[in-house]
């Protein structure tokens, strides 16, 4: 369990990063915000995505998934709003 959703985070995030990959839909990322205050905040503060290596924040990201008891969809939205908030951060752009 915990290595697939490890390599459902992986892909999330490598899908965004390939060249040439469109960006997530809109209605996807807000998605994605949203579990991040629903599913996230309720427990703790909201850590900034780009203040952590893929390493960490991946490794920290399954340990969540099952915390949080999100689904694999659940959890691909949220790795591609992080990945998102992570290529801003990376171009100089806040969120």
């Amino acid at each position: 369990m915990r290595r697939a959703a490890l390599i459902i985070g992986i892909a999330a995030a490598l899908a965004l990063r390939a060249a040439g990959a469109a960006e997530p839909a809109a209605a996807e990322l807000a998605a994605g915000a949203k579990l991040n205050r629903v599913k996230c905040a309720k427990c703790h503060r909201l850590y900034d995505p780009a203040a952590y290596d893929d390493a960490v924040w991946n490794g920290w990201m399954v340990k969540m998934k099952q915390k949080a008891r999100l689904n694999d969809r659940e959890y691909a939205r949220l790795m591609a709003y992080f990945a998102s908030q992570r290529a801003a951060a990376a171009k100089g752009i806040t969120p």
